[in-house]
């Protein structure tokens, strides 16, 4: 299973465009280190165990066209930040 350790090493990989992670391993704190893939576009975290952190990371992704949420349980303030971000 991937989790926030592996995640960083995904860093190298700037032209990954989709990325699929179902697992509860991901949080807030692994998925700060997908702001260095400048050409994600698809994010799927399905079932992942996701905090408003993390959604405010996924929010900086400035190309992320498709995000799916399926399993997890996101909070108003996290929905607010995924809103407003740049993505």
């Amino acid at each position: 299973d991937i989790t926030d350790a592996g995640l960083p090493a995904l860093a190298d990989c700037v032209a990954l465009r989709d990325l699929w992670l179902e697992c509860r391993g991901v949080t807030g704190i692994g998925l700060a280190a997908l702001e260095k893939l400048p050409a994600l576009s698809q994010l799927f975290l399905r079932y992942s165990s996701l905090d408003d952190a993390g959604l405010a990371a996924v929010a900086r992704l400035p190309h992320l066209t498709d995000l799916d949420l399926s399993g997890t349980a996101p909070t108003a303030k996290g929905l607010a930040a995924l809103a407003e971000g740049p993505g």
